[in-house]
């Protein structure tokens, strides 16, 4: 039996969610030496051709290329959606797996969504499960609904219903108590008490780093 069970998924991009408002607002918009006051204290005009979103897309450039991965998830955005800069899926894409690569864990479940929808490159259930792990393993509350959204659906990996509750209770656990919490109801129905317990215990003892193992795989509970 293959459930399918299609629940909005939050969150496309990171900016979005409350915490990526917080990271928006820890990076200063740049001010141009230029444009300060001479020791008169009369009021100088700066004139440009760049508009202040231009200068704000070169600060993240810079800061980017050092290897901050705010700034490369803030200029991910900014290509996703022409802000200050020409619209560029591609460059998006590079830039958030840029900070995924590094282990950002909001970035890579970004990246996971992207493969998953096939924004900015061609649908992968497969990578988008494997990123989705990388970030849920990390403790990140909406890389594990989505994960269990997966295996949920058999999407990209084999459907498991216990792993689907499993990564559902971690999630709504962590804070997630939208989908998750919906996934993890719909699953219940379908596991046993045995099932159920084991699954509660593993969340339980659950720590950064380790990922959600079912001790009896689908194909070993159907032999």
């Amino acid at each position: 039996m293959k459930i399918k069970l299609f629940v909005p998924v939050l969150c496309i991009f990171l900016m979005s969610c409350g915490s990526d408002k917080e990271t928006t607002e820890s990076i200063e918009n740049p001010q141009s030496s230029d444009a300060a006051a001479n020791n008169n204290g009369a009021n100088l005009v700066f004139q440009s051709s760049k508009s202040q979103a231009d200068f704000d897309v070169d600060k993240l450039i810079a800061q980017a290329k050092m290897g901050d991965t705010n700034a490369m998830m803030l200029l991910a955005m900014k290509y996703k959606n022409g802000e200050g800069v020409k619209k560029d899926l591609v460059l998006a894409e590079q830039w958030i797996r840029k900070a995924a690569d590094v282990g950002d864990s909001i970035a890579q479940d970004n990246l996971a969504v992207m493969y998953r929808d096939g924004e900015g490159l061609d649908k992968n259930p497969e990578q988008a499960v494997k990123w989705f792990t990388n970030s849920a393993k990390q403790g990140n509350q909406q890389a594990q609904g989505n994960l269990a959204q997966m295996y949920m659906n058999g999407s990209g990996v084999q459907q498991d219903l216990f792993l689907a509750f499993a990564w559902s209770k971690l999630a709504v656990k962590n804070g997630n108590t939208t989908f998750a919490k919906t996934n993890m109801d719909l699953a219940e129905k379908y596991l046993s008490n045995e099932q159920l317990l084991a699954a509660t215990a593993l969340v339980n003892s659950w720590k950064p780093g380790q990922e959600l193992v079912n001790p009896k795989p689908p194909a070993a509970m159907s032999a």
